[in-house]
């Protein structure tokens, strides 16, 4: 009698992709609030910008270490953006409806008096999306990079 043993892949988890949807979320831009407040930065069009170039690298380096720890991580962490771009854009649509067209420029680039509550809206919603967009773009190009290799191993090409 000969047993045969297949691996049975359980699918997409949830809890993977929320646990990696809440820290990509959160911790790029937590982080930038640390340093924003160490360094003092003014709030200009530059410290916005170097916010995004900030979330960004980060992001980025959170999906490539989720997927070097958990190379199956990959599968979950292509659609964390999903959730991220939705409340991003009802955020953009209620702006508009209430004030305006021109008040859209608080969800890309807070510049003004503290009394502002731009970056409110900066932080909360505009960064973490950016975050999570670019972690889901690291996601799928590592996994399609990780598909190739494992048909041309397949196909012996």
């Amino acid at each position: 009698m000969r047993l045969t043993f297949q691996r049975i892949d359980s699918g997409p988890s949830l809890y993977s992709w929320v646990l990696q949807l809440v820290l990509v979320y959160a911790a790029p831009t937590v982080a930038w609030g640390f340093v924003d407040y160490w360094m003092g930065l003014p709030d200009s069009p530059a410290s916005s910008a170097l916010a995004y170039a900030w979330v960004g690298g980060a992001s980025l380096a959170l999906a490539l270490a989720a997927a070097r720890v958990a190379p199956d991580s990959q599968v979950e962490g292509r659609w964390v953006w999903v959730p991220s771009a939705l409340v991003e854009l009802v955020g953009i649509g209620v702006q508009v409806r209430d004030f305006g067209v021109p008040s859209v420029r608080w969800f890309f680039f807070t510049a003004g008096s503290a009394e502002d509550r731009g970056w409110l809206v900066f932080f909360v919603l505009t960064l973490p999306t950016l975050g999570c967009c670019v972690y889901s773009a690291t996601m799928w190009w590592l996994r399609s990079r990780a598909v190739s290799a494992a048909l041309a191993d397949r196909t012996g090409s």
